[in-house]
């Protein structure tokens, strides 16, 4: 009790690794709040790739963290995700983290995190066409071409705010 007490998490999550709702809120999300020169640094959970495909909205992310990464994103609901696949090389590699922000919307020409109807989740280039339509567009056409969305077809789609790489 008195480790959980320290850390700012229950009991539960130190023996489990999740909450007792099992997803993530902002109460549940004790932060880390630090000063790197001018810009306020704070510390965000990491979630897998695969458990933002399960969450059909933010409120429905798990809470099952895989550590935490420093941004400086003022998003209050931010949160990051470790990349799988290729698809965005030579700018974005497999296992590094990219710090999404739902409160955010997304900008014409930015990187976002996408989640399908369908339950897929991509990492790509959003545009959104005057017609409404959207357009993912990866930095490898060749091997993942770009595609147009009916704007109906995303449970959500939240921009990247900056990326981590550990080297």
């Amino acid at each position: 009790p008195r480790l959980a007490e320290l850390l700012g998490v229950t009991v539960d999550f130190l023996v489990r690794g999740e909450a007792e709702n099992g997803r993530i809120t902002k109460e549940s999300v004790q932060e880390s709040r630090a000063q790197y020169g001018d810009t306020p640094v704070r510390e965000i959970p990491v979630i897998s790739w695969t458990h933002a495909g399960e969450a059909a909205a933010y409120e429905q992310m798990p809470r099952h963290f895989h550590g935490r990464v420093a941004t400086s994103s003022t998003d209050p609901r931010a949160f990051a995700v470790t990349v799988e696949g290729d698809c965005m090389e030579p700018k974005v590699f497999p296992g590094d983290r990219v710090v999404c922000e739902p409160s955010r919307s997304p900008v014409n020409g930015r990187v976002v995190v996408a989640k399908h109807a369908n339950e897929e989740v991509q990492l790509r280039l959003y545009h959104k066409l005057p017609n409404g339509s959207i357009r993912l567009a990866s930095m490898k056409p060749e091997l993942y071409p770009t595609i147009e969305y009916d704007p109906s077809g995303f449970q959500w789609i939240y921009p990247v705010k900056e990326l981590v790489r550990s080297l």
